[in-house]
């Protein structure tokens, strides 16, 4: 933060992104499609594995509960 606030010029040199030009930062990041559908496929079973959760969460007599409450609500 004393870099960013009292030597802005050194921040700069240090965190500025115009070192490279837009094509070499594009050269740089190359999409992995194998990762990238593995994390879809993955973050898709958590989804359909939490919606039986929150229909056990949305039982009377669990709903009854602040707690249960918030969660159901996240």
């Amino acid at each position: 933060m004393d870099l960013y606030l009292f030597h802005n010029d050194e921040f700069s040199r240090h965190y500025n992104c115009a070192l490279k030009t837009d094509a070499g930062w594009a050269a740089e990041g190359q999409p992995n499609y194998v990762i990238g559908g593995f994390c879809i496929a993955v973050g898709l079973a958590y989804l359909f594995l939490y919606i039986p959760c929150l229909m056990v969460m949305r039982g009377k007599e669990l709903i009854g509960n602040s707690c249960y409450k918030l969660m159901f609500g996240l």
